[in-house]
């Protein structure tokens, strides 16, 4: 346990294994982001006589959880560049989402 930690931080292959666990620590947060994060839109516009929803005709073609990915995204850049706290980000997010779904712009 701690000795081999001992060993691996303290040989060479600490500037190989860094990059390995971080790449993974990614994969976990982006493959927990998309089964628990959901964001969508109830727009829709008229073409020609067809109905074309943006979240399913537009967004998903693009692919599937793009607003989703999109919000995270956002949300992480708010946080690391604006200096925006968790609470802060989280007290901003209610009020746009409450009134993104009674304008009918979030489904």
């Amino acid at each position: 346990g701690v000795t081999s930690a001992e060993v691996l931080l303290n040989s060479d292959m600490k500037e190989r294994l860094i990059p390995a666990i971080e790449t993974l620590g990614i994969i976990v947060i982006g493959g927990v982001l998309a089964s628990t994060l959901s964001v969508s839109t109830a727009l829709e516009f008229s073409m020609n006589g067809t109905v074309v929803n943006l979240n399913d005709d537009v967004f998903n073609a693009i692919m599937p959880k793009f607003l989703s990915l999109i919000t995270a995204i956002l949300t992480f850049y708010v946080m690391k560049n604006k200096k925006m706290s968790a609470q802060k980000v989280i007290l901003w997010m209610v009020p746009i989402a409450i009134i993104g779904y009674f304008t009918g712009i979030l489904g």
